[in-house]
């Protein structure tokens, strides 16, 4: 360890930024708090190197509750720094991954508020690595809630990216849109729930590493959990819903 921290610094990292650096990538996710409990820096200390780490694209910041809470982001994200650090980066970066994958087995939550949120969420969708994904929930209430011109924009680049999306939806609240519809141009498979839903209903999707709920417009929030464990069991819910759904 005493040989990473000297590597971090020659890199650019102060001694204290690698303190707290080296604490979150071991925890995943933390408050200021924890992490100047953890790391020994001054919990003032602590808020300004985040900012730092933040701006270096090593660390991300979302809410629980009324609490900010700060998320690592994948050692890779090191690689983003100058040419000349990277032979450094590449000695360590076995050690860095290992630290960051113990962390990656505890689950995340991350809560979003408002439209922002909400494309926030969306937008985190097409970090899926399995190229699907697969959802329960309404086009016309996902219409209303991010409008038609996000929509567009976001199967667009869905479709240039290859992913499937895998959607079991509500047949009384579909859409004209044609971007929206089933079928091989927008790399979309689509059956519906095999009886009528009129209430509004969140949006429920699941990856191949996070499950994310999208509210209605009435409560305006995004919630993205990673957990494979939960991942799993939405899966084994959706496929057991999608076996009865309707064409």
């Amino acid at each position: 360890m005493i040989e990473i921290k000297k590597q971090l610094m020659e890199v650019g990292l102060s001694s204290k930024e690698v303190e707290v650096y080296l604490s979150i990538l071991k925890m995943g996710s933390s408050t200021v708090m924890e992490l100047s409990y953890e790391s020994g820096v001054n919990r003032c200390t602590v808020y300004d190197i985040l900012e730092s780490l933040k701006k270096m694209g090593l660390v991300t910041q979302t809410y629980k509750g009324k609490r900010r809470v700060f998320m690592v982001q994948h050692p890779e994200s090191l690689n983003l720094m100058p040419r000349k650090a990277l032979d450094v980066i590449g000695e360590i970066m076995p050690e860095l991954n290992c630290l960051y994958n113990k962390a990656m087995h505890k689950s995340r939550i991350e809560y979003h508020e408002g439209y922002e949120g909400i494309v926030y969420a969306n937008d985190k969708l097409l970090e899926v690595t399995e190229k699907e994904y697969y959802y329960f929930g309404s086009v016309e209430e996902m219409t209303r809630l991010i409008g038609s011109r996000y929509l567009e924009k976001f199967v667009k680049k869905r479709v240039s990216l290859g992913i499937w999306s895998n959607a079991v939806r509500i047949r009384g609240k579909e859409t004209d849109l044609d971007f929206m519809q089933g079928d091989d141009k927008n790399l979309r498979r689509v059956k519906y729930f095999p009886r009528s839903i009129s209430e509004d209903l969140a949006a429920l999707y699941v990856t191949d590493s996070h499950v994310f709920i999208i509210s209605s417009l009435n409560e305006g929030y995004s919630i993205i959990i990673e957990s494979f464990e939960l991942v799993s069991l939405m899966k084994t819910v959706w496929n057991i819903i999608w076996a009865v759904a309707e064409d």
